[in-house]
Parts: structure tokens; C-alpha cells; sequence
């Protein structure tokens, strides 16, 4: 999973990153690490990491686990974390548009 996100940052040169855990009930503590190691993977690159679709069940277990998500901006679903990653594209550079990394997802 990290791999192929840090990659695509790279390619095009991502500011924003949406990870969308929309679906997953509960996290596990390896599933737990594995979201906090990409969003600070993302911010070395330079990329702001947005996590979209948080169950309370997967919030519940990053807080019990003392996983540090400072810094990450957090959504209730997808819609939402697009309107705020635009919102903020905009205020940065009103004329431009956005550039998002975008990884299609893999099958379960």
C-alpha cells in the first residue's frame, strides 16, 4: 500500500492525499500503523494527508492503540474530503486547479 502511494505523490507532485478507509468497520492494530505510517509518509513528501470515511469503531481503536494523527485532516466521507482539499487548493492558489494523487483501488 505504501509503495505505490508514495509513488504516485512523486509523479505528480501531490500537495493533497485522500485516504479513504470509507468501509473498513474496524481497524486492527497493523491496519492502525499502516494508516499512520502513510500519512506521515505523505507529509515528507510534501503532501498534506486527508483520511476520509473513519468508522467511530476505527477512530476508537487509533485512539486506544496512541496513534499520533496530528496534522491529518479528517472527513466524514469523500464528498466532504474533496470539497476541503479544493477549499484549500483554492485559498492557497485561487487560479489553479488542484493536484491530486489518485490510486484506484484494489480488489479485496
Amino acid at each position: 500500500m505504501l509503495a505505490p502511494l508514495l509513488r504516485a505523490i512523486a509523479d505528480t507532485s501531490a500537495e493533497q492525499v485522500l485516504l479513504d478507509v470509507t468501509g473498513v468497520p474496524d481497524m486492527d492494530q497493523d491496519a492502525a500503523s499502516h494508516l499512520s505510517a502513510a500519512a506521515r509518509a505523505a507529509a515528507l513528501l510534501g503532501a498534506r494527508c486527508v483520511i476520509v470515511g473513519l468508522s467511530a469503531r476505527a477512530a476508537r481503536t487509533l485512539v486506544d492503540l496512541g496513534l499520533d494523527l496530528e496534522g491529518v485532516a479528517r472527513f466524514a466521507n469523500l464528498e466532504q474530503g474533496l470539497r476541503g482539499a479544493i477549499a484549500r487548493r483554492r485559498r492557497s492558489e485561487p487560479d489553479v486547479a488542484p493536484r491530486l494523487a489518485v490510486r484506484p483501488r484494489q480488489a479485496s
